[in-house]
């Protein structure tokens, strides 16, 4: 494997799988900040319906996404505590991005070698937001998110549209990601290889995804065994 590109995913992948539980703590702090009850605000925001807007461009942006959840004009609220409740939401993903260990090194160590480094990522509008004061910014060439494009994983379109990010075509790319979303089924079938990444510590909730347990391709424990699969 030879490849002229490596797309990554980022939760699960090159950062941790986000914190459920902690996000859900969080979406009832804000609705205590804006005098909401807290289990309404919950139900709006894990909504099926909030969530498939929030990951294929529905909202423009934070702002937009709680005021739909919210089911008022943010201009009903105290504008301070709105601000509040948005640098909360930002705070917690800021957190949350944090490079997972050895992953900012194998980004590099990739482009020495003259691998184009891609991210495609099915996330909300807070990711490409505050994707640019990440430790990730430096050290891509190419960036898909799903709420920028109308479309998540596993539609073949989105797939293209990474490796065209990056100038090159599919069989020359390695898709690396840890199988939600049939992810790695849609990698193959859009024309790339792909890795299943299963860390430990990850295991048993990866291993309940369709793909990875049907998965007869090549898997890694750790970010930084990219570099010897390929």
């Amino acid at each position: 494997m030879t490849p002229s590109a490596v797309i990554f995913d980022l939760g699960g992948t090159l950062i941790d799988n986000w914190d459920q539980d902690a996000y859900i703590v969080r979406v009832r702090e804000i609705a205590r900040v804006l005098s909401m009850d807290s289990d309404e605000l919950v139900s709006n925001w894990i909504d099926p319906e909030a969530v498939r807007m929030c990951l294929t461009g529905g909202f423009a942006d934070v702002p937009a996404q709680l005021e739909y959840c919210v089911r008022k004009p943010l201009a009903c609220f105290d504008a301070e505590k709105v601000n509040l409740a948005l640098n909360m939401h930002d705070d917690f993903t800021r957190r949350s991005m944090v490079p997972r260990a050895g992953a900012i090194d194998t980004l590099k160590e990739l482009r020495s070698r003259g691998c184009r480094v891609g991210l495609l990522s099915d996330c909300g509008p807070d990711i490409p937001t505050l994707w640019g004061a990440s430790e990730f910014a430096p050290h891509f060439d190419g960036l898909v998110f799903s709420c920028r494009t109308g479309t998540k994983k596993p539609d073949p379109k989105i797939y293209q549209l990474a490796y065209n990010s990056l100038g090159v075509k599919p069989e020359g790319c390695v898709y690396v990601a840890d199988g939600n979303s049939m992810e790695l089924t849609g990698a193959r079938n859009a024309g790339m290889s792909a890795v299943l990444i299963c860390m430990p510590q990850d295991r048993e909730q990866i291993m309940q995804r369709e793909d990875p347990r049907s998965w007869d391709g090549p898997v890694i424990e750790d970010i930084r065994e990219i570099l010897s699969v390929i």
